[in-house]
C-alpha cells in the first residue's frame, strides 16, 4: 500500500510540474509575441525631442531639454506592425493645437510634428532606436534613457 501512495503522490507532483513549466513556458512566448520592441524613452541625437513609448498606441512627444519647450508634451497615436518593422505616428489633433497655441516656439513644435509624422521603419541597436522614412530615405537617430 505504501509503494501505491508513493507513485499516486510521484505522478501527481510530475503532472503539476508539467503544468507549471507549460504555463510560464506560454506566458513567456505570448510576452515576446505582443511586446512592443519601442517600447521606452527615446532621446534624439539630433534634437531636443524625446518620444516616450508607453504601450502599442500611446506615444508622447516631449522637449525637455530646450528652453523654451521644456513643459510642452504632444499626444501622438501609433500603430506598430513589428513583421515589416514599421512604426507609424499621427499627431492627436487637439494636443498638438494645444502645443502650438501655447508654445514660446510653434514653429518648433510644428516642425518636429511635421518631421514625425508618417510611417517609418524601425531598426533598433543596443540602445540606439533609427527610424528611416521609407519615401525620402530620411533617418531619426534616438538613443533609449530610461
Amino acid at each position: 500500500m505504501e509503494e501505491g501512495k508513493r507513485s499516486r503522490i510521484w505522478r501527481m507532483t510530475a503532472t503539476t510540474s508539467f503544468i507549471i513549466v507549460l504555463i510560464v513556458a506560454a506566458f513567456f512566448v505570448i510576452r515576446i509575441m505582443t511586446d512592443n520592441p519601442t517600447r521606452g524613452i527615446w532621446s534624439s541625437t539630433d534634437s531636443d525631442l524625446t518620444l516616450s513609448i508607453n504601450s502599442l498606441r500611446s506615444v508622447t512627444l516631449s522637449w525637455p531639454d530646450s528652453d523654451s519647450l521644456s513643459e510642452m508634451t504632444v499626444k501622438m497615436n501609433s500603430e506598430i506592425n513589428r513583421g515589416e518593422q514599421l512604426i507609424s505616428f499621427e499627431a492627436d489633433e487637439k494636443s498638438a493645437r494645444r502645443a502650438i497655441k501655447n508654445a514660446r516656439d510653434p514653429d518648433m513644435v510644428r516642425a518636429d510634428l511635421s518631421v514625425m509624422s508618417g510611417t517609418f521603419s524601425y531598426e533598433i541597436a543596443g540602445r540606439t532606436m533609427t527610424l528611416t522614412d521609407p519615401d525620402s530615405g530620411d533617418s531619426l537617430t534616438f538613443e533609449k534613457t530610461d
